[in-house]
């Protein structure tokens, strides 16, 4: 049976949360054996096709860290079972398979294929054995709530709900009033990710924000002047007459993409 949307949803939401938990990780191992030269290292990892992608994207202008993605995880788990053997231990024999299906599987979900209720818990199951096994217990229990998707309804819709007001929580802490994504609550917010680069969205490349729409869409708040932008961008598309507001947008270029970000 195919998934419901809410579903697809989730399960996208939930490979744009491990991957950006799961390239620190990477990094952070390679860089105790080898410095600044992890780079160097995860390549020679690589098959042929995939370093020449790897290549491309470098010479596109994106980072390092925001190359490694889904495609590059076997080979990685292949190569470097010996660093990985310390926290996956006898299992790490398993890893390359489980990152192989998970690649296989938001492939799938990418390209809008059907995906089955089995294929929907395997990867779920997979995502949360590993997180577990690295001890990011947060990612765990954020790929839990989106794994059960009347709780993730339910916890959207607690989300939309009015905020208390400062007399009515008594003085809480601001953590019991609000949940901050999984990325502030481990630390890990990098504001780089603020400034798209959408060459790297067009190559395929870059942070999982600008490639996951599922992400995208539950971190993005619709500013009025992002709201101008997307509907003279609508009114372009469907043949009509008009040019982008010029009020409250910055304009520069880069050497992929030119872009307008709406400042409010």
């Amino acid at each position: 049976m195919a998934l419901q949307q809410q579903q697809r949803d989730n399960l996208f939401k939930a490979f744009g949360l491990f991957i950006e938990a799961f390239r620190p990780y990477i990094i952070e191992l390679l860089h105790r054996e080898d410095g600044d030269r992890w780079p160097a290292t995860f390549v020679d990892a690589l098959l042929p096709q995939q370093r020449d992608n790897w290549n491309q994207g470098i010479r596109a202008g994106s980072a390092p860290e925001a190359l490694i993605d889904y495609p590059y995880l076997k080979a990685f788990a292949l190569r470097f079972k010996d660093l990985l053997r310390q926290d996956f231990g006898r299992e790490v024999n398993k890893l390359a398979t489980w990152l192989e299906t998970l690649y296989d599987v938001r492939n799938k979900l990418a390209h809008f294929q059907d995906i089955s209720d089995d294929e929907f818990t395997e990867a779920f199951l997979h995502l949360k054995k590993i997180a577990r096994t690295i001890q990011m217990d947060d990612l765990a229990e954020a790929l839990e709530k989106l794994q059960d998707t009347n709780s993730a309804a339910s916890n959207k819709a607690k989300e939309s709900a009015p905020k208390p007001s400062a007399s009515s929580v008594g003085g809480l802490p601001w953590f019991r009033v609000v949940n901050p994504h999984l990325d502030i609550r481990q630390g890990r917010l990098d504001e780089s990710v603020f400034a798209a680069n959408l060459g790297e969205v067009a190559f395929g490349n870059g942070r999982e924000i600008y490639s996951n729409p599922g992400m995208f869409f539950s971190k993005t708040y619709f500013t009025s002047g992002l709201r101008n932008v997307a509907k003279s961008v609508l009114n372009g598309l469907n043949g009509n007459a008009g040019h982008l507001p010029t009020n409250g947008l910055r304009r520069w270029k880069n050497p992929h993409a030119y872009i307008a970000i709406p400042l409010g």
